[in-house]
């Protein structure tokens, strides 16, 4: 169960780009830092993100009452697979319980079900490593280099920057079958469906569910379907966006080269108002940018897709 992004969100590095440690560079240089410390650098990214999250959700003066635009480039299209038994070779060592598999054949939403392996046997998945390491519950010996297989299942994990399905998945062609169209249940109808049912079909309903919060991983999410699909099937969604704060390492913002300008600007804002500058020359830039970039940006919906209106965009962005 991999799933694979089909669209690009993040900015490649390029000469037009600018990375995170030249943007805090940049507020550095307007706070008049020539030999910033340690502090000063952090307090600049701590005021980059506060632009970055601002920009993120297209926060902007409208009509003179504040607005916000869902990003094109917050709701990319996705693949995953559901269903059909995950095979591979894996390795277990009986002192910790651990199973390592030589490719990537492991998910989060197997915890609880059942691995089968050649000359083992059955054993239960315990605890998620990675998508090559699991735990199992019990190992009674070392094994090298065994077939495996995990059952198949109806939940598949969502990607960790996951934020809410924004249209229908669906369900590509597979095996001269034709492929229903999903109808969004709740997980409570999923669950049902699978109690009175083992039987395995194309999926017909899917839920989305959250997991719950652990300050290890974050907020995580899984989608369920119904019935267990009858082999693997891949599934198309669009969906939103939860961008990850700027580190101070080599990260770019999303968006590409125009957004930075953007970014940087609603930094210099952050900035400006720190020193209790209400509507400076920084906040009046951003404010023309990021209509301009709300222009551009309009393009790149697909007839039907995009927002109604900006006031109408406020999708739960809000970071």
């Amino acid at each position: 169960m991999v799933v694979t992004l089909t669209a690009i969100t993040g900015s490649p590095a390029s000469d037009l780009a600018l990375a995170s440690d030249e943007l805090v560079d940049r507020l550095e240089e307007y706070m008049g830092w020539d030999s910033p410390t340690v502090a000063n650098s952090a307090w600049a990214l701590e005021r980059l993100n506060d632009g970055y999250r601002r920009a993120l959700r297209g926060e902007h003066i409208s009509g003179g009452q504040m607005a916000y635009h869902q990003w094109a480039f917050l709701r990319p299209i996705a693949q995953l697979t559901v269903g059909g038994a995950q095979t591979g070779t894996a390795s277990g060592v009986a002192a910790t319980n651990i199973v390592t598999a030589t490719t990537a054949i492991f998910d989060v939403s197997m915890v609880g079900l059942t691995m089968t392996v050649t000359d083992v046997g059955d054993l239960e998945i315990s605890g998620f490593t990675s998508t090559t390491v699991v735990t199992v519950s019990t190992l009674a010996a070392n094994f090298a280099t065994k077939a495996v297989s995990v059952e198949s299942t109806g939940i598949v994990a969502l990607p960790s920057d996951f934020g809410g399905i924004l249209r229908p998945p669906v369900l590509q062609f597979a095996s001269a079958k034709t492929s229903p169209e999903l109808v969004e249940v709740s997980p409570e109808s999923v669950q049902r469906d699978w109690r009175d049912s083992n039987s395995l079909a194309p999926p017909e309903k899917y839920a989305q569910v959250s997991l719950t919060f652990t300050a290890a991983t974050g907020q995580r999410h899984q989608l369920w379907v119904s019935p267990i699909p009858d082999e693997s099937r891949v599934l198309r969604y669009r969906y939103r966006v939860h961008e990850e704060p700027l580190t101070d390492a080599t990260t770019y913002p999303v968006g590409g080269p125009d957004f930075t300008d953007v970014v940087l600007e609603a930094g210099m804002a952050a900035c400006e108002s720190s020193r209790n500058i209400l509507n400076g020359p920084h906040e009046v830039k951003y404010q023309q940018m990021v209509q301009a970039a709300i222009e551009m940006d309009a393009g790149a919906y697909s007839s039907g897709d995009a927002p109604e209106s900006a006031a109408d965009s406020d999708n739960g962005l809000e970071a």
